[in-house]
């Protein structure tokens, strides 16, 4: 795993309700790039005790999981399935633009 430095996780977007640096960071009002190197390594430990805390699951089980949800909304999805005739507001004749 590889670890990112203060600088790089403040511009990591985060998934909704998720901890970061950030939530930190943006309650001190401060730039990173304003901060001390003490501020800046607090915060890196907050944000590694916060991605220690993480339950992680296998990739396998994601793919799996997000394969299974694709498949389960392809039933109502236009771009799979297409617009009826009847709702598709840009197919039968309604005539055109005639440039002259």
């Amino acid at each position: 795993m590889q670890l990112l430095s203060i600088r790089q996780q403040l511009t990591i977007a985060k998934p909704l309700g998720a901890k970061t640096l950030s939530d930190t960071h943006h309650s001190t009002g401060k730039m990173a790039r304003d901060m001390s190197d003490k501020e800046i390594l607090q915060m890196e430990l907050a944000q590694l005790k916060i991605e220690v805390s993480t339950t992680r699951t296998a990739v396998s089980v994601n793919c799996k999981e997000t394969m299974e949800w694709v498949e389960a909304q392809t039933e109502g999805d236009p771009l799979i399935k297409g617009v009826s005739d009847d709702k598709n507001p840009y197919k039968g004749d309604k005539g055109g633009c005639i440039i002259t």
